[in-house]
């Protein structure tokens, strides 16, 4: 699930933001990062962004984010003491938590959950014979829990995720994956967040 990281030494009597909705806001222009390089954003954001607040949405994302940063400089740039403008990471659960703590740091799950970004597995025809000790094992309580205490979240209703706001997670649904080729329609966002990021001399 991807989460907020904030700094609060960066928000200059900004409030904490508190929903994905909040982080559109004008006043948080290029105080965010998001693991993106610098052409290629990260598209799990883009798609919930997309279907939740549409082509306004991606544009105010765009006027939001600041310099391209991958997963792990951000949590580097988190935790140190780098002079830029971002106050606010958006990054998983498991990054978020792997950066030491610190007094001015705020871990924030969205009050309209966390975006999902499911793993997958692709098994070969001719494997298909394991597929069943494979399908067993991946949704087994020992992996699931395992997987959960590194801050991986797991489908098995036995393991304990322990996540904040009872673990609230958005999903895209596979009506909306489905509707239109997944790859067409990134493009399309990707164009529209590209457009408007390049705008701000980025």
């Amino acid at each position: 699930p991807y989460v907020f990281m904030v700094d609060e030494r960066k928000l200059n009597n900004r409030k904490v933001p508190l929903s994905w909705e909040e982080i559109l806001d004008e006043k948080y222009e290029k105080s965010i990062a998001v693991a993106h390089a610098e052409d290629d954003i990260n598209e799990i954001v883009l798609l919930y962004i997309y279907k939740n607040y549409g082509k306004s949405g991606i544009e105010a994302l765009a006027r939001n984010i600041n310099t391209p940063m991958g997963n792990v400089e951000m949590a580097k740039a988190a935790g140190g003491n780098q002079s830029n403008e971002i106050a606010i990471y958006i990054m998983p659960y498991f990054f978020a938590k792997a950066i030491p703590k610190k007094e001015y740091l705020e871990i924030i799950w969205p009050e309209e959950g966390g975006f999902l970004c499911p793993l997958y597995v692709m098994v070969k025809k001719e494997r298909k014979s394991y597929l069943n000790q494979l399908v067993n094992y991946l949704y087994s309580y020992e992996l699931g829990q395992a997987l959960a205490n590194k801050h991986f979240p797991h489908v098995n209703k036995n393991v304990n995720n322990s996540v904040p706001n009872d673990g609230k997670l958005q999903w895209l649904g596979w009506d909306y994956i489905h509707e239109k080729n997944i790859v067409t329609r990134v493009r399309e966002i990707e164009e529209i967040f590209y457009e408007e990021w390049k705008k701000g001399g980025n």
